[in-house]
């Protein structure tokens, strides 16, 4: 009768072991749970923070406009849309199209090989005009887009100057 009580009580010990284990389990994946949503939202609210990173990564690969230096003049951000104004100085006006190429190609590429993210990205350049008063003042000259589509289907090595604002989307001249 001893060893059938015994029996029943290590029945019921490994029984109540197995119960608390499953509890136990249970209460680490709904932890678990509650982590991976927390780094979701963790995650979400970086990307939001990441923003102005973003647009600093851009101002460092594009240059900021100087006196005398092309570059970032202003950036604005509509959606996943970056429009970037940039400041550019020809050296002649008759070559503005090669110079710009020459100067925009590579930054272009190379915001898209840095940001993976990156997919449309609109550019307004501004030139310089001398005003009647004798002062000198940046205006829209151009603006087009730019998509990762294109990026990837250019074979940037073979892309001359000259042809850069053939490949680029939406070209416009200003009025």
């Amino acid at each position: 009768m001893k060893s059938h009580r015994a029996r029943h009580l290590t029945n019921l010990f490994v029984v109540l072991a197995v119960v608390l284990l499953l509890a136990g389990f249970s209460a680490v994946c709904k932890s678990k749970k509650a982590e991976t949503a927390e780094k979701a939202e963790t995650a979400a609210k970086m990307e939001i923070a990441e923003t102005p990173d973003k647009m600093a990564g851009l101002r460092t690969i594009l240059g900021e406009a100087k006196e005398d230096y092309p570059g970032v003049q202003d950036i604005e951000q509509a959606g996943s849309e970056l429009t970037v104004y940039y400041r550019f100085i020809p050296k002649d006006t008759n070559t503005l199209q090669e110079e710009l190429g020459e100067d925009l190609a590579p930054k272009i590429k190379k915001l898209y090989e840095t940001d993976k993210a990156l997919d449309v990205i609109r550019f307004a350049v501004l030139i310089p005009f001398t005003e009647e008063t004798g002062g000198t003042s940046f205006k829209r000259n151009l603006s087009f887009a730019m998509t990762r589509k294109v990026f990837v289907e250019t074979d940037w090595t073979g892309l001359l100057s000259r042809d850069f604002l053939k490949i680029v989307q939406d070209l416009k001249a200003a009025e």
